[in-house]
């Protein structure tokens, strides 16, 4: 007897919503059934990309349908607004982070949550940098070793170009949670144990700035950070304890230098084929849906990186 399979509606129709449909149409069990766009032309070309039959540009009769997982590609700024109308639905949830604009509205989607009609349904967030290939083989590598960790992101940020991207003032004024997040959430997953920001410093230029801080970890981990904004710099993740010194940068390639060897791993397969993450991201995802064990992102792991976030840049005072 063949399994049901389950329905996917997608809320947006934008470039990262296509990518999550690329990959859920690669499993089986899932029947891309309904999208919703502000534009009816923007939703009907979405549908016809991915054989969907069902599409709206009215948010009530996208909502009429039954779905077991809604996948929510939008901006910031608009997510807490369009979740109120899903979030006594007998439906599972996907949002593409950030998980709201700042840790206000974040934590306005965790109370809508825990107060959802429906107890059992699931709720994740879209942390792909997670699942990237050259994450996973991070993990893989360290697994076994219990020595202290000590992490250096350096993260680069413009808001030059986030605004030239179309992203409005409000969305800019708390990028940090919409792209450091991409960074800074190494912190919450590899470093063990409850965190605490210290040594925080602003270096103020005429039209730009840097923020540093350190972190330490209940377990005795240790964390740096530095945020460039407005100024050159690349992305990187550096992860070193007694027996390695592991590289990302860019993040979706991994240096491992042990005692004197020094190895490379990059053009992970999957991360060629799919946006880079997107894949394994949503096998957890499948996992989840079907009770198996699983790391998919919850909203209660997701908002953690949110909290440190506003820890770093002190957005709620």
């Amino acid at each position: 007897m063949k399994s049901k399979k389950l329905k996917v509606g997608f809320v947006g129709s934008g470039n990262t919503a296509k990518r999550h449909a690329e990959v859920v149409s690669k499993f089986k069990n899932y029947n891309l059934s309904g999208v919703y766009s502000r534009k009816i032309k923007n939703a009907k070309n979405f549908a016809k990309k991915f054989n969907i039959n069902n599409f709206y540009d009215d948010i009530h009769k996208f909502k009429k349908n039954e779905y077991d997982l809604i996948i929510f590609c939008l901006p910031p700024e608009k997510l807490l607004c369009y979740l109120k109308y899903f979030i006594n639905l007998k439906t599972n949830i996907f949002v593409e982070k950030p998980l709201g604009l700042n840790l206000i509205e974040s934590k306005k989607i965790l109370k809508l949550f825990k107060n959802r009609k429906y107890r059992k349904m699931k709720f994740f967030v879209g942390y792909n940098r997670r699942f990237l290939g050259s994450v996973l083989k991070l993990k893989k590598i360290i697994s076994n070793q219990s020595s202290i960790r000590y992490i250096e992101i350096k993260d680069q940020q413009d808001t030059n170009k986030a605004k030239s991207l179309g992203h409005d003032q409000l969305t800019i004024k708390n990028w940090m949670f919409a792209n450091s997040i991409h960074t800074i959430d190494f912190f919450v997953f590899l470093l063990r144990g409850k965190l605490k920001i210290f040594n925080k410093k602003k270096i103020q230029f005429k039209n730009s700035y840097i923020i540093t801080c350190n972190i330490v970890s209940s377990y005795g981990d240790f964390g740096s950070y530095i945020g460039y904004w407005n100024i050159p710099s690349n992305w990187s993740v550096s992860l070193i304890n007694d027996q390695n010194i592991l590289n990302l940068s860019p993040l979706e390639e991994i240096n491992v230098k042990k005692k004197h060897k020094n190895i490379k791993f990059k053009n992970f397969v999957i991360d060629k084929k799919f946006k880079p993450g997107f894949y394994n991201q949503f096998k957890e995802i499948d996992n989840a849906l079907n009770n198996k064990k699983n790391y998919a992102v919850t909203i209660f792991d997701a908002i953690k990186s949110v909290q440190i976030i506003d820890k770093i840049y002190e957005k709620s005072k």
